[in-house]
């Protein structure tokens, strides 16, 4: 089995900091960390999520261009809803092997995290995507495990990890929420 584990506080902090930014529709980034195996149980410890640069064509809202003609850009759920996401495939990859050659000994790129509605995660456009980002990275770094990928849901907070599933297909993985010293 495979778990990914994560301090609560660090990922609801994420959450919540991105929430109160009305101006983000949605975030693509990377998720470090260490991959401990015991046994048969594979476990994703996560420390740092580092945003992806250069990223404001990735998501695109049709409510918010009404909305900031009306004079409200605020992100509600309606625009979150609405958004669709173009991700750079190539570009999450190169910024996944930039951050690697800097990362100390032991951590690792484990995969990605994704800050958008339920709604626009599950938009088959979105998970195509995704699961493409997710096995370039398999690819091109040989990992010991499938990369992740964490949901960060922009509407009710929740949050899920994911990883590919042979082919084209994601599985939910347990994530299991621990204390990390990550500050």
């Amino acid at each position: 089995g495979m778990k990914v584990l994560a301090s609560e506080e660090f990922l609801e902090g994420r959450v919540n900091a991105l929430r109160r930014d009305g101006t983000i529709l949605g975030q693509v980034g990377l998720v470090l960390g260490l991959r401990m195996a015991s046994g048969s149980t594979h476990k994703d410890l996560v420390l740092e999520f580092v945003p992806t640069p250069l990223q404001e064509d990735v998501f695109t809202s049709t409510a918010t261009k009404a909305s900031k003609k009306s004079g409200g850009a605020r992100s509600s759920t309606a625009s979150f809803d609405s958004v669709s996401v173009k991700l750079d495939t190539d570009w999450a990859l190169e910024h996944a092997s930039q951050v690697e050659a800097m990362l100390p000994g032991g951590v690792e790129v484990l995969g990605y995290y994704l800050y958008c509605s339920e709604k626009t995660f599950k938009n088959t456009r979105t998970s195509m995507q995704v699961t493409a980002c997710l096995r370039n990275l398999e690819r091109s770094f040989k990992c010991k495990a499938p990369p992740i990928l964490i949901h960060l849901d922009a509407t009710s907070r929740k949050m899920g990890a994911k990883s590919l599933s042979g082919g084209d297909s994601l599985k939910t993985l347990e994530l299991q929420f621990t204390k990390v010293e990550n500050n």
